[in-house]
């Protein structure tokens, strides 16, 4: 009733009975202003009388629906001749042109990369839910003014303004965290542990950076061809002690020792104490001489012992040459 009064109140001219001009309903109607006319409601209407206002036009995006008894009292007190003649209605909706809570978002975010922000950043809306609805065909260009960056605290604050330029139509202020972003390589799947990583295992995630220590692996080929220890959890970042190589040598397993002195490479036999992958060093146990010492693993159970103060050598640089070592 209260929205009754509203239109009856908005009504500008009268008609008498005898002058009541004959009219059809109008079906469903879009209107494009912020007030509603006669004309918008009934059909065969001089110019005049159509142009009366009987209320205000919806928000964008939004509908009234006029029913029968409402449409009946609206054409009686502006001397439009019509009748229902059973459940008519009228639903007046209007257009609008929706700014999506991803587009301010997106909005935010270059504002706060143009104010000097970091590289790399994620804004999340402290209300990500927001639709603003404009009038259909309006500018619905996204500015930002006042912002701040509170790099402590991980928030953000501006005041929105569409369109970005001219006169606003909205105006509204917005908070926000943020979270400066890395992109690693994660695992898509749990792997099992011992089971060789393959590049199809990996894909790249955007992480927080306040989530990420010294020790995550932040390049794939640091992944790839190895094996995970425990588990590891998918889309998680890695940390490099969950990792390791392939293990080539078991403990236990007999061992070929290879020494490397000048021109000259020893050989001898030796047990495993431990297991590892390439390159990786383990305790090896000479069969000989009984003495456990270093070593690296340089393949399928074979190691390197390192003299002291001479860098590691590969082995596809070691010469055939060979004698016993005692």
């Amino acid at each position: 009733m209260k929205a009754l009064a509203t239109i009856l109140l908005g009504t500008s001219i009268l008609f008498s009975a005898g002058a009541a001009t004959a009219a059809d309903l109008h079906g469903d109607v879009d209107v494009n202003a912020d007030t509603i006319h006669l004309g918008d409601l009934f059909d065969a209407l001089g110019p005049n009388q159509a142009a009366i206002v009987i209320g205000q036009a919806p928000a964008p995006g939004h509908r009234i629906t006029y029913d029968a008894s409402v449409l009946e009292r609206i054409a009686a007190a502006n001397g439009v001749d019509w009748k229902p003649a059973g459940n008519e209605r009228v639903i007046v909706s209007r257009p609008s042109v929706d700014v999506t809570a991803d587009q301010i978002q997106a909005a935010f975010t270059k504002a706060l990369a143009d104010a000097g922000a970091p590289a790399g950043m994620e804004v999340q809306l402290d209300n990500p839910g927001t639709v603003l609805r404009l009038p259909a065909n309006s500018d619905s260009s996204i500015g930002f003014t006042n912002v701040n960056y509170d790099a402590a605290r991980g928030r953000a604050t501006g005041d929105l303004v569409i369109p970005a330029k001219g006169e606003p139509v909205i105006r509204q202020s917005f908070g926000a965290r943020v979270a400066v972003m890395v992109t690693l390589p994660v695992l898509n799947r749990r792997v099992a542990p011992g089971e060789t990583i393959a590049a199809s295992d990996v894909e790249w995630t955007k992480v927080p950076r306040t989530r990420i220590s010294g020790d995550v692996v932040t390049e794939a080929r640091d992944l790839i061809g190895l094996t995970v220890r425990h588990g590891a959890s998918p889309y998680q970042p890695v940390r490099t002690d969950e990792v390791r190589a392939p293990v080539v040598v078991t403990r236990g397993a007999v061992v070929t020792m290879m020494l490397q002195s000048g021109n000259m490479i020893l050989t001898v036999q030796g047990r495993a104490q431990t297991e590892g992958g390439i390159n990786e060093i383990i305790r090896v146990t000479n069969t000989a001489s009984n003495r456990t010492i270093d070593a690296r693993v340089a393949g399928p159970n074979l190691v390197m012992v390192q003299p002291a103060a001479q860098a590691p050598v590969p082995v596809a640089t070691a010469r055939t040459t060979r004698t016993a070592l005692n």
